[in-house]
Order: C-alpha cells, then structure tokens, then sequence
C-alpha cells in the first residue's frame, strides 16, 4: 500500500496521473471491523497522507479519489468519513452502494444498507463533502431513492455491473 515510505512517490514519478484509495471508515474500530484486520485504519491514513504529499511533488497533476463504499458496517459515519477525506486534503469522495453480486443474495443486507437507511445519512455526507470543497460522486443510487433532493440527482451515477459480475440467483437446494 501507500503507507510504505516512497511507493507513492515512485508510481507517480513512473506517470500514473490518477489513484483511487478505498476509505470505508473514521475510526480504528470500524476500519478493524471491515478490513477484518487491527490497525488497518492508522496505515490506511498515512498511506492517504503519504500520497496527498508525494502527488503535491509531482512533476504533473494527479487526481486523488477516495471511494467509500455504503455498507451496514459505515453508514453511521458517512459525514465523518467525509471529513476525514477533506482534513487529509483528498480533492474528490465517491459514495458507491455496491450491486448484489453473490450467490447469497438472502444475506446481502446483512453487509449492505438499505436505500431507505441511508437517505438521510447520505444526503448529509453530501452536504459535508460540498461545504468543504469536495468533488463528489454518488454510484448506483437512483434518483428515486432521494427524493427530497433534485439538487443531487445530476451528480448520481448509475454503474451496471460487468456482465461476468451480474448477480446470480441461488441455485434451487442452494
């Protein structure tokens, strides 16, 4: 990962001009708990922080993305994920619901919120992300599901899932 003292340097003094880093988490708890792995969130910070310095360095531009994916797990703290996205300097956030891609579809909200749990969470992580000058994206939350704001319909995106990725539908026995 990026934690690793020089490797951001060197990918982006090789010319890579855009790096996305996974962020699903505020605190060490539920970074621990989604990365099934005790201080995940203490390197993914400084990894993000080791990157936002070298891409500074940078002989050319570099778009830096933080993508958090809306699982059961985070939903609490969209709003304070977005927060830490923006004090670590990170441009852009993209908030992504992820498609049921499984055989298990039974337990897929088990991991992953329903769109009626996190309106509201969502909305708010949004509004963060604007009030601190943060490029945002949102994947794969119709328009339906926001009702209340047309204001961020043009920014949602809808990303089909790859043909080899589509969901599956349990085998009868399964």
């Amino acid at each position: 990962g990026f934690a690793r003292a020089g490797r951001a340097a060197r990918l982006l003094e090789a010319g890579v001009t855009a790096v996305a880093v996974s962020c699903h988490a505020a605190d060490e708890a539920t970074e621990a708990q989604i990365a099934l792995q005790a201080g995940a969130f203490a390197t993914k910070r400084r990894g993000m922080e080791r990157l936002v310095a070298a891409a500074e360095k940078a002989p050319h531009p570099v778009d830096l993305e933080a993508r958090v994916v809306v699982m059961e797990t985070n939903r609490h703290q969209l709003s304070d994920i977005v927060d830490l996205v923006a004090a670590l300097d990170f441009p852009t956030v993209r908030l992504a619901f992820v498609q049921p891609i499984a055989r298990d579809l039974a337990g897929y909200h088990r991991v992953l919120p329903t769109y009626a749990a996190v309106r509201a969470p969502i909305a708010e992580a949004l509004d963060h992300a604007a009030a601190r000058g943060l490029a945002w994206s949102l994947d794969n939350v119709p328009p339906c599901q926001l009702p209340d704001r047309p204001d961020l319909w043009p920014q949602l995106r809808l990303v089909p899932p790859a043909p080899q990725q589509a969901p599956t539908i349990p085998a009868l026995g399964d």
